[in-house]
């Protein structure tokens, strides 16, 4: 069991939606964003609402340890979640953070210029501020901070079971594929 404390939540692209969830890649659901009262509010403001990517609340993964040594954490799961989130932060994610950031009540004075040069105490307290601010929206900031404009396409039942499939399932699908695909090209070369 301490193997699967030490794992954080995995974030998944949302490749479809349904009338009430958004499909994730690895087959799992979430309820819809905008669907929230958190899409709600969004939407007042003339924000984006649907989501790009979700954490998917039963794919696990192995959080990435130089992100975890870049802000300060303690043991428990959301404050590993956190600190792995924000330790993957790219430039550019920073920089759109920091305007995020900058525009909330108390935050005019984070800096994320330095954040190389940070003290992890120092990301973890910033990582604090935006994650608090997306809490408030049902979102962990990753999740807001990928929102889009427009919904992923709704999927039909056919894709719904295709999405849903179990890995094996899946690694049969991949093998017909490469059959069909093997047969074809040995024709081609005839």
């Amino acid at each position: 069991m301490a193997f699967l404390n030490s794992l954080v939540l995995a974030y998944r692209p949302v490749v479809a939606v349904t009338p009430q969830t958004d499909m994730l890649s690895c087959g799992h659901e979430r309820a819809r964003v905008d669907l929230t009262a958190a899409g709600t509010y969004l939407r007042e403001r003339g924000l984006p609402r649907f989501a790009r990517t979700r954490l998917c609340p039963q794919c696990r993964q192995e959080p990435n340890p130089k992100a975890l040594a870049k802000v300060t954490h303690d043991p428990t799961p959301a404050s590993r979640q956190r600190a792995s989130d924000w330790g993957q932060l790219t430039r550019t994610e920073r920089e759109q953070a920091e305007v995020v950031l900058r525009a909330l009540p108390g935050g005019a004075d984070i800096e994320m210029d330095g954040w190389l040069m940070m003290a992890p105490e120092q990301r973890a307290t910033i990582a604090q501020v935006g994650e608090r601010f997306a809490a408030g929206l049902g979102l962990t900031f990753r999740e807001f901070m990928g929102l889009r404009v427009e919904p992923a396409p709704y999927v039909t039942a056919a894709g719904l079971r295709w999405l849903q499939a179990s890995p094996k399932e899946k690694q049969r699908r991949r093998e017909a594929s490469d059959v069909r695909w093997l047969v074809a090209e040995r024709a081609r070369k005839r």
